[in-house]
Formats: structure tokens, sequence, C-alpha cells
């Protein structure tokens, strides 16, 4: 979590440095979008809705656009050293994900009929009673 953490700030201030110098509308946007969208990410459950996933990606895509578009398809921004590193620590997070998730997936269907044994069906927690609160 403090990796992750930390790549995500470091992105944020990488994203944010140009608004010191001079005040682009569109990037202060797009970086109160992002953490507007963070915030909120801690007290609800709605980034998980494919709706909000899908355009939390087109603001994410919109700001790396914005961020990068003074560098060719030829360049890197940071060395290859620092290109590796992150790759590195990518892999890692992944193979650590997987590490912590692969017991629960070889155990699904034990755990979905146990489920259904105590319920009737395997409604959405939303919807469990039958409307959206």
């Amino acid at each position: 979590m403090l990796v992750a953490m930390g790549v995500v700030l470091y992105g944020l201030v990488a994203f944010a440095k140009p608004l010191w110098r001079e005040v682009d509308p569109l990037r202060l946007a797009l970086l109160i979008a992002l953490l507007g969208a963070g915030v909120q990410s801690m007290v609800d459950g709605v980034i998980v809705i494919p709706y909000t996933q899908t355009w939390l990606a087109i603001l994410a895509g919109w700001a790396l656009g914005l961020h990068f578009k003074d560098y060719s398809l030829g360049e890197r921004p940071a060395g290859i050293l620092v290109t590796t590193g992150v790759r590195l620590v990518m892999l890692l997070a992944m193979a650590g994900l997987l590490w912590g998730v692969w017991p629960e997936i070889l155990n699904r269907p034990e755990a979905t009929a146990t489920y259904l044994e105590q319920h009737d069906s395997l409604s959405p927690r939303y919807w469990a009673q039958g409307w959206i609160p």
C-alpha cells in the first residue's frame, strides 16, 4: 500500500508541478477531479461501479495525455533505471496481489455454494433489499 501511495503521490505532484509556474484551467480541473475521486473512493463504494470506473479511466487518460503531450513517441521522460524500477515495482505488486487472491480463486465454487445455501440468490449487495438505498 505504501508503494502504491508513493507512486500516486509522485504522479499527482508531477502533474501539479506545472501549475506552480502557470495556471492551466484544464490541468487544474483534471487535478481536482482526480483528487475528488480519490477522496470519495475512501468513503464510498461507488468507485467499483463500471460507469464510475469508465469515467475515472477517461479522466486519468486525459491527464496522462495532457502531461506527456510534449514528448514524442520515441522519447522517455525518465531514465532507463527509473523505468525499469517502476516496471519491477508493478510486477512485484501484481505478484503480491495474485498471492493474496489465489486461495480465494481456488475456493470460489465452494464459497458460492455455501452462500447460496444461506441466501436465495446471488444479487449484488446494492440490490439485496430489492432497491438501491
